[in-house]
């Protein structure tokens, strides 16, 4: 069964506000299982002539659960412990690199996905 979980957005929520949110109502074994099944998934798809871009849609997914994980080791350091400076920059470089990783996948998946249906459409 498929949970439901509402999440409240405003007006001024990016796209990065809403993710955060969702993700932030998964557990870490659902987040894991999330960046671990959509990287498999992934390399699968990005071996294939023509499907590339559905591999790169997979590694935003994949890079959505790893970042997930990053944030919810992150609020969890923050309500339990002073922060350290080491933990404190590693987490920081797994959300810069988790964002652009992932903004950089679902740009060339869309890119891609749009050149592949543009280009076999004109036959």
């Amino acid at each position: 069964m498929i949970e439901r979980h509402e999440v409240r957005t405003t007006q001024e929520s990016t796209i990065f506000d809403v993710l955060a949110a969702q993700a932030s109502t998964r557990s870490a074994w659902q987040l894991g299982a999330t960046a671990v099944g959509a990287t498999i998934n992934a390399g699968f798809f990005l071996r294939h002539a023509g499907t590339q871009w559905l591999g790169l849609a997979f590694v935003a997914v994949g890079i959505y659960g790893a970042w997930g994980l990053v944030e919810a080791e992150a609020a969890r350091r923050n309500r339990i412990a002073p922060r350290s400076l080491i933990v404190s920059g590693a987490l920081g470089v797994g959300r810069a690199v988790a964002i652009g990783v992932g903004v950089t996948a679902v740009l060339a998946s869309a890119a891609m996905f749009m050149a592949a249906a543009i280009g076999n459409w004109n036959h």
